[in-house]
């Protein structure tokens, strides 16, 4: 049987399994392989890729494990404070709290609207009447790139440089 690499074997002990299962139902660990030196491969230094790696994978492996462990104990606690008279109170506050968030979230909603089709037939006046005065008012004292080492430069005729059109 080959994988998706051609005609590599798969590995029969590479399965997944839940994070959750149990030590039992957890495959045998992997048969220790030959010890080669991690080089580069492909571009890429294997040792410092796996190093990279090896934390977030044990922090991942423990995270599952507390959170497994934290879960149930929120879970013990809750059902013990959930008599009925209580999940009837939070059903209650869950329903206002509900209710108002729609009705606050379309009145916004219906504002804007509102909104939209007052200043509809305006256009916002403009600071600057032009890129170019933009240019001339602003942006010329303002470009602190220093072009040859020395000098702040702006050219008089800056349309025709790419750099400048696209930034401004």
């Amino acid at each position: 049987m080959s994988d998706d690499w051609g005609d590599v074997p798969a590995d029969p002990e590479l399965t997944d399994v839940p994070a959750d299962a149990e030590p039992d139902e957890r495959p045998a660990p992997r048969e220790e392989r030959e010890e080669r030196e991690p080089g580069r491969l492909l571009g890429v230094d294997v040792d410092d890729l796996v190093r990279s790696l090896v934390g977030p994978a044990i922090r991942q492996v423990v995270q599952k494990a507390v959170t497994k462990e934290v879960k149930a104990a929120v879970e013990g606690a809750v059902a013990d404070a959930l008599d009925p008279t209580v999940i009837e109170e939070l059903e209650a506050q869950a329903a206002t709290a509900a209710t108002r968030a729609v009705r606050d979230e379309l009145d916004a909603l219906d504002a804007l609207d509102e909104a939209s089709e007052d200043d509809g037939d305006e256009t916002p006046a403009l600071y600057y009447g032009s890129v170019d005065e933009f240019l001339r008012e602003y942006l010329r004292g303002a470009y602190r790139r220093r072009i040859d080492g020395r000098h702040r430069m702006w050219a008089a005729r800056w349309w025709v440089y790419d750099e400048a059109v696209i930034r401004l």
